[in-house]
């Protein structure tokens, strides 16, 4: 029973976990299923993430492995389709938190666009309006051109969009109040569900920002996590001192191995 317990779980992470369909031709295959067919899968992904969260609960830096980092991958991805299948369900509310979880670590612009098409149906204009700027301004997709074109006009839409173009970077960035220092270094970071900054690890760089990281645990972190969620995520980023500090998180996508 054990056994097969086991089997059942590795092929669920293989099949939910892994793998993310980046564009709508993949997303189809949701929209494509039986409502019990969207059922199955749903609980299935369901026991997927709890599976996934399970392994990450107790995460730590001083142990850390690259399967660690997979597992975090693994959850960020999972959260993203729980979303995108919810929403083809036309459960909003409820995928929301999964689609702005995955949107944050990612910044994928395919769901940034299903996340900004949740806020446009619940009336908040503005948040929709600068999500499908920041996501087009990534990647260009009719649909969302269309949507925003809906919401502000062409001539505005296309404004909006220009000055979108460095925002995935600034969601990413955080100023600190510090020290004078110098220098620049990369740093592991442990974050707990309410985006506080567990513990920090400097992995590489200038040792003398070390001390650093008592400051980074004091900083909330752009991250959002599920309701209920039990998981913690590590996420690496580079500290850079001069004259001031900022630290500018690395999307998980880039950041495949703790070497």
């Amino acid at each position: 029973q054990e056994t097969k317990q086991t089997e059942k779980q590795k092929e669920l992470m293989q099949r939910y976990g892994y793998g993310s369909p980046e564009n709508r031709k993949a997303v189809d295959i949701f929209a494509n299923l039986s409502d019990s067919e969207k059922e199955n899968m749903e609980r299935e992904l369901r026991n997927t993430v709890e599976l996934l969260e399970g392994k990450l609960k107790a995460l730590q830096l001083q142990n850390i492995s690259n399967d660690d980092l997979a597992t975090v991958n693994g959850i960020y991805i999972a959260w993203a389709k729980m979303g995108r299948l919810l929403f083809e369900k036309r459960k909003y509310e409820e995928a929301e938190p999964f689609l702005r979880a995955a949107w944050i670590d990612s910044s994928s612009p395919f769901t940034g666009g299903m996340l900004a098409e949740i806020y446009e149906m619940q009336g908040k204009k503005t948040q929709a309006t600068e999500l499908f700027a920041q996501t087009l301004a990534m990647h260009h997709d009719a649909d969302q051109m269309e949507h925003l074109v809906k919401l502000v006009g062409s001539a505005k839409a296309d404004t909006l969009i220009n000055g979108s173009r460095q925002k995935s970077q600034e969601m990413r960035t955080i100023r600190l109040k510090a020290p004078p220092a110098k220098g620049s270094a990369e740093f592991l970071i442990l974050l707990s569900a309410d985006s506080k900054v567990v513990d920090a690890a400097l992995v590489s760089g200038d040792h003398k920002l070390e001390r650093m990281k008592d400051i980074l645990k004091t900083v909330r972190m752009p991250a959002s996590f599920p309701p209920a969620s039990s998981a913690r995520i590590v996420r690496r980023g580079v500290l850079s001192c001069y004259g001031s500090c900022m630290f500018v998180l690395f999307d998980s996508s880039a950041f495949q191995s703790v070497n």
